[in-house]
């Protein structure tokens, strides 16, 4: 099961370099379609339906990872039985939201994404910790007056 999930990830990577053909030399563009060849023959034919028929429907990209039950492309929480069924590994699961394919990313995937996470939080502390800093409070020459006079 690792394998086809892998497969799709590269397939579905491969495909959303070759839609950007234009840009790319023809060298490039022959061997990414050479690997795009290898990788559907791997890939048993019951994903490559659900795969082609995303692709068709423009939902790109159409294999993403689980993040903390939340789908990858749409971001909406899964159903707990979805997730738990991925998350035991027994299939590759559609998303009931966005229809993508979900699966759970590998340990070094969870890493990068806790530390640009962990990068993203520490960045909002320190802006808060600006704008808070930055604010003073002013007292007018009148409030003084008054509060000196009692």
């Amino acid at each position: 099961m690792d394998r086809t999930v892998r497969a799709l990830a590269d397939l579905s990577a491969v495909d959303d370099q070759l839609s950007g053909r234009e840009t790319l030399m023809d060298g490039l563009a022959r061997a990414l379609e050479e690997r795009r060849v290898a990788l559907r023959e791997v890939i048993p034919a019951l994903f490559l339906a659900a795969y082609d028929a995303l692709g068709r429907k423009g939902r790109r990209p159409v294999v993403v990872p689980v993040r903390g039950a939340h789908c990858g492309g749409c971001h909406l929480r899964l159903p707990p039985q979805i997730d738990s069924s991925i998350r035991r590994g027994q299939s590759l699961c559609s998303c009931p939201h966005c229809g993508r394919l979900l699966y759970l990313p590998g340990v070094e995937e969870n890493e990068k994404a806790s530390k640009l996470k962990d990068k993203t939080a520490d960045k909002a502390k320190r802006a808060r910790r600006r704008r808070s800093s930055t604010r003073r409070t002013t007292v007018s020459p009148r409030a003084l007056e008054r509060t000196s006079s009692s």
